[in-house]
């Protein structure tokens, strides 16, 4: 019987680990390319160059969503750069982009987040979208980054919204990982199924200290906790167990205006919401309090998406997706409808 396990090669995780940059690039190559937006390079670059004083790089700016065609574009014209390892800094748009360029060209890569709002770091999977931020489809790299680097400083300083969409990211993993254990017996190991739970734990046992160190911008053990749940174990569950029908409600919401306005974790939060409700989960009131404690979308009305109409063509993209079909095989509209009537209030 088939088990795997994937994980990210290196994770470095505590404050003013920037300042060690330079010492990972040099494992790997002469020359880095650092692929940023120019706000964050705007934000970061003395931090950046003063790390990486002794090492040749270019910057990359890349200020769009991580789209195939730009991506595929921009690497044909650095084919000759004679760039030997991507760096990417960034949000959750800068680090999939990196991940992904570094695919085409075949380079090593080291990720470093500015925030702490996905698992999306350490994954191998990159997201896919349109020019207008629509998600298209999931690439599947050769295997997770060399290397990622967490400064928490950086994190501590950045605005306290990604944190908190970084564990809504992170509270759907169990659960989205225990529906696809019960379509996918004996195809998942132990470790991947053990760190999903570890990941819901943590969540619960540290986040109220976590969020009164970020309050503080002081790191404590809770805050420390809390975004390695955010970044390392909610990735390592995931892509050991699976994805379901949480992030696909999060997908299909992306595809209306009004879901473009949230972050990712905030919709997953509200589809791991949906998700319990279906399964009847009896941890559903318990995360329902925790999501409306951290003021995370709760129903249509906190996403301002209540047209009849939307939500029910919202139905269909849901139902078309993949891991839909995957994990809640039997699962018609009409009950996904009647779910969906629940959080109109």
């Amino acid at each position: 019987m088939l088990r795997t396990f994937t994980s990210v090669s290196k994770y470095i995780q505590g404050i003013n680990q920037i300042n060690n940059l330079s010492k990972y690039i040099n494992i790997y190559g002469r020359k880095a390319g650092i692929l940023i937006s120019s706000e964050d390079k705007e934000r970061f670059s003395e931090k950046i160059e003063k790390s990486l004083k002794d090492v040749d790089f270019d910057y990359i700016i890349f200020d769009i969503f991580p789209c195939e065609n730009h991506l595929l574009l921009l690497s044909k014209k650095l084919v000759l750069s004679k760039i030997e390892i991507i760096v990417g800094i960034g949000g959750g748009r800068s680090l999939d982009s990196a991940k992904a360029l570094a695919y085409y060209l075949n380079l090593p890569i080291i990720i470093i987040p500015t925030i702490a709002s996905t698992d999306g770091a350490c994954s191998s999977l990159v997201a896919l979208y349109s020019n207008e931020g629509i998600f298209k489809k999931y690439l599947k790299l050769k295997s997770s980054p060399n290397i990622v680097l967490v400064d928490t400083q950086i994190i501590l300083n950045a605005p306290k919204k990604f944190f908190i969409a970084g564990i809504g990211d992170a509270i759907s993993t169990y659960f989205e990982g225990q529906v696809y254990i019960k379509g996918n017996t004996g195809k998942t190991s132990v470790l991947g199924r053990a760190v999903a739970k570890l990941c819901y734990e943590t969540i619960i046992n540290n986040y109220e200290g976590a969020l009164k160190g970020f309050d503080f911008k002081e790191s404590n053990e809770e805050f420390e906790n809390l975004v390695e749940a955010n970044i390392l174990l909610s990735c390592i569950g995931f892509e050991n167990t699976g994805l379901s029908l949480a992030h696909s409600i999060s997908n299909g919401l992306t595809k209306f205006e009004e879901g473009r306005k949230f972050m990712h974790g905030e919709l997953v939060a509200f589809g791991t919401l949906v998700q319990l409700k279906i399964e009847e989960n009896k941890e559903f009131y318990k995360v329902h309090n925790l999501i409306k404690n951290l003021n995370l979308p709760d129903s249509f009305n906190f996403l301002s998406f209540t047209d009849i109409m939307k939500i029910d063509k919202l139905c269909d993209y849901i139902l078309e997706e993949t891991q839909v079909k995957k994990t809640f095989k039997n699962l018609e509209k009409e009950t996904l409808l009647e779910t969906f009537r629940y959080f109109i209030n």
